[in-house]
């Protein structure tokens, strides 16, 4: 995401988590940013300058169950 505004201006920046993801990751500028997820969202509560930079990363594991008869299943995301 890149912020576009005329000067400085203050808001909270919510960025959705699905359920599958476990280790989200967010960048701000570059810079990695400590993060909470409460409800399922991470909410960035800062004052945005023009040009300001956020990278939302969502790592997608491949998980595995399996089952009776020694079948499996894959899942990928939800």
């Amino acid at each position: 995401f890149v912020i576009n505004t005329s000067g400085s201006v203050s808001f909270p920046l919510h960025l959705r988590v699905p359920s599958w993801c476990e280790q989200p990751l967010v960048t701000h500028n570059g810079s990695k940013l400590d993060i909470n997820i409460e409800d399922g969202k991470i909410v960035l509560e800062k004052t945005w300058n023009d040009g300001d930079r956020i990278v939302l990363k969502l790592p997608n594991p491949i998980r595995t169950k399996r089952w009776h008869q020694n079948s499996a299943s894959l899942y990928w995301g939800s």
